[in-house]
């Protein structure tokens, strides 16, 4: 039964802070299935790669991000010929915003982890709703599977998210969420999203994270 106490359910995000910040290493396949008008959408793959220090990779199909040392790599297969290289501000959530004017939604890990505020992982959780969301609902329950799990619902104006937390390790496994864009082109436009996750811990990583600039010219 959903509770509008909210308190267990930051308690549970509290934890999964806690979870992602002291993993000595991290590798997360991660799956998302979106839907647009009904109509759903390819499946995209991606993997997250948390190492020691900043060191952090997050790949999507056609792109690369990476932090290593004191440096940021971006690399996309749409060019070919060359690659982003920059300083690392702080760590990759911050570099990200500055360099990319963008923010973590692949890798809610990256804020998990680095980030400063609890609405810079918030927005990350709800896929990047418009609006800032906050906590409405819990429920621990039982997956099908038999694992005990946490389940925290965030709610903004224009939609929701679900988070489905693993309440043995604090990791999270699921993601849900559901909005309508504001200045959507068309009426009704609503946009759901169903993110699955299989992180594994690691005493360190089997592969350390490194780029290979090959014949590529730096920008």
């Amino acid at each position: 039964r959903v509770s509008e106490d909210i308190e267990p359910a930051k308690r549970a995000i509290e934890r999964m802070v806690v979870a992602y910040r002291t993993a000595p290493a991290l590798i997360d396949e991660l799956r998302l299935q979106e839907v647009y008008l009904r109509q759903p959408q390819p499946e995209v793959r991606g993997r997250v790669i948390l190492g020691p220090g900043t060191d952090c990779v997050i790949e999507s199909p056609r792109s690369r991000m990476i932090a290593l040392g004191d440096r940021f790599y971006f690399e996309s297969e749409s060019i070919r010929s060359r690659y982003v290289d920059t300083p690392l501000n702080r760590n990759l959530a911050v570099t990200m915003r500055e360099v990319m004017q963008t923010r973590p939604g692949l890798g809610w890990h990256i804020n998990a982890r680095y980030g400063e505020t609890m609405d810079e992982l918030f927005f990350s959780l709800s896929f990047g709703l418009p609006e800032p969301p906050t906590i409405t609902g819990y429920e621990r329950t039982t997956l099908s599977d038999g694992r005990d799990v946490h389940r925290v619902t965030l709610q903004a104006e224009s939609g929701w998210s679900v988070l489905t937390i693993d309440a043995a390790t604090d990791l999270l496994l699921a993601i849900d969420a559901d909005y309508e864009p504001a200045g959507a082109p068309i009426e009704n436009f609503r946009i759901t999203r169903h993110m699955r996750s299989n992180a594994v811990v690691l005493d360190e990583l089997p592969e350390p994270i490194s780029f290979d600039p090959r014949d590529r010219t730096a920008v």
